[in-house]
């Protein structure tokens, strides 16, 4: 139906075409003669137009990524581990160990996500408006706002994974302690 509809508009078009070529003087008296001149400009333009892409042939540099990522992020020790960096955000897990935190940041220009996954936490926003956070509990920090994640816990670590638009870390990135990802930082 839909092809069907387009080869319509193209005919449509032919006829415009043919009228105003000045080629057909009397289409009213003659309207075999702009049937057929509206014939040759439809198909002059179907053919000229570009062919539908069949995504089966495409070859594409992006690879989408799929991971369980509840289990990711419960499975990961490392404090950072970028697991997707695509052009307009990155995925990483995060493993704030028992007492840690992030330390107080701002990205002027992204905007990023958590998503809780286990342990016991707070986010500080602009040091003064905090969140207890847990499992299953989800932040966004817009771009701008200072912002630290705190782990409350004395014996579990805080784990969750966070999105970051646009990507912040080099991809593939993994900082197995906060100390190694301070010294990758400043550098």
């Amino acid at each position: 139906m839909k092809r069907f509809g387009i080869l319509f508009l193209v005919l449509i078009l032919g006829l415009v075409l043919a009228c105003g070529s000045g080629e057909v003087k009397n289409a009213a008296s003659n309207p075999a003669t702009l049937i057929k001149k509206a014939e040759k400009v439809a198909v002059a333009a179907s053919a000229a137009a570009p062919a539908t892409p069949d995504p089966s042939k495409e070859k594409s540099a992006a690879k989408g990524y799929f991971v369980s990522i509840e289990k990711k992020t419960l499975d990961n020790n490392y404090y950072r581990q970028v697991l997707f960096s695509g052009k307009h955000l990155q995925l990483v897990v995060m493993s704030v160990q028992p007492g840690e935190e992030i330390g107080i940041e701002m990205h002027a220009n992204l905007d990023q996500f958590f998503r809780i996954e286990g342990g016991k936490g707070k986010f500080i926003f602009g040091g003064t408006e905090e969140y207890v956070v847990g499992d299953g509990d989800a932040v966004v920090v817009p771009a701008g706002i200072y912002h630290n994640v705190v782990n409350t816990s004395s014996t579990k670590p805080l784990k969750f994974y966070t999105i970051y638009a646009p990507s912040l870390h080099p991809e593939a990135t993994v900082h197995k302690t906060k100390a190694e990802a301070a010294a990758a930082e400043h550098h």
